[in-house]
């Protein structure tokens, strides 16, 4: 059997890459759309922070939030940008976005500086 080409698509969610293969209707492998680690600066109640600055769809300053295997981009305010979660996690998220505001802007001018970030507190 020849191996064929792998084309990347961009899917409209969250901004996830998925490869797909030509002739096949479904996703055959999820790649990370980065291409360097992407820092966790929190985590709480099953909710991961992460945050990294370079990207064009929505470079505002923002974060991402991972909960029960949906995703989302917050700005520093606790709006959603892009993506979703369920609306008591991103009650959590919000709530800590207004708590951190200052370490996250912190963490925003480090990032867009190249400098390593700094872990910020997860809720009580």
């Amino acid at each position: 059997m020849v191996a064929q080409p792998v084309a990347a698509a961009r899917s409209p969610g969250f901004g996830y890459q998925f490869e797909r293969r030509p002739g096949l209707a479904s996703v055959t492998r999820r790649c990370d759309p980065y291409r360097e680690p992407v820092p966790r600066i929190s985590a709480f109640y099953g909710i991961a922070i992460y945050m990294h600055w370079n990207e064009a769809h929505h470079a505002r300053p923002h974060f991402h939030a991972r909960y029960a295997g949906q995703a989302a981009s917050v700005d520093l305010n606790g709006d959603v940008i892009a993506g979703s979660l369920p609306r008591r996690a991103l009650a959590l998220v919000a709530e800590w976005a207004r708590q951190h505001h200052d370490e996250l802007e912190a963490n925003w001018e480090r990032a867009r500086s190249e400098e390593s970030l700094e872990p910020i507190d997860p809720l009580p």
